[in-house]
């Protein structure tokens, strides 16, 4: 749906007697449908319309909607206690802020938090985020033999004892490294005496290959 078509959230100078009905000075089927309407019109805010400081997880909608949620459990806390604080506070101009400019704050806030525990965020907290790259795989590209080496090496490790374990990765280091007595490149175990050029296939340094 585009921009266009998407309709406006109510507006800011409707939201102190929606909120006054929702509060219960009304009948209660007001009250029902001022709670109603403050649901759909927060989800749609923060779904469709908050700007949100979080990377990458602020494309995607779950997230968004379990920002929302988060966010309408908090409105609802103790009896509406943060909705009735910032009704005094209009009431006796002490807060600024209209109804939509204290959701995007509550928002904002909650978004972060979000961000912070997702473990798409590698960065440690107070840092700046940092994000994980994430690559769809298609299992499909595993064959029917990698499936079943895969198999039999979980179910060794789940079986086996920590020395075994311990054995296998050890095993399975050497033979990455091509083995203790060729793991400096030249068969007799010792490290070489001087440096020893890399071998770079042709073209991955964006020349003819060689190293530098």
């Amino acid at each position: 749906m585009s921009l266009s078509r998407i309709p406006r959230l109510v507006p800011n100078k409707h939201w102190l007697g929606i909120v006054d009905r929702l509060l219960g000075e009304g009948t209660p089927t007001e009250q029902l449908d001022a709670r109603e309407t403050m649901w759909v019109e927060v989800e749609r805010y923060v779904v469709r319309f908050a700007r949100l400081p979080i990377g990458p997880l602020a494309d995607d909608p779950d997230v968004r909607l379990d920002i929302a949620a988060k966010l309408l459990g908090r409105l609802e806390q103790n009896d509406f206690r943060h909705i009735r604080t910032w009704r005094e506070r209009q009431r006796y101009r002490q807060d600024g802020a209209a109804w939509w400019g204290w959701i995007g704050m509550m928002t904002r806030s909650l978004a972060i938090d979000a961000a912070r525990g997702s473990r798409q965020n590698l960065a440690p907290r107070g840092e700046p985020y940092r994000w994980a790259r994430i690559v769809s795989v298609d299992p499909s590209v595993f064959d029917e033999a990698q499936w079943e080496a895969l198999g039999r090496s979980l179910r060794f490790i789940e079986e086996a004892s920590a020395g075994d374990v311990e054995g296998y990765l050890a095993a399975v280091q050497d033979t990455i490294c091509g083995g203790a007595a060729a793991k400096d490149g030249n068969g007799d175990g010792e490290p070489p005496s001087e440096p020893v050029p890399l071998r770079v296939k042709r073209g991955e340094n964006g020349d003819d290959g060689a190293a530098r």
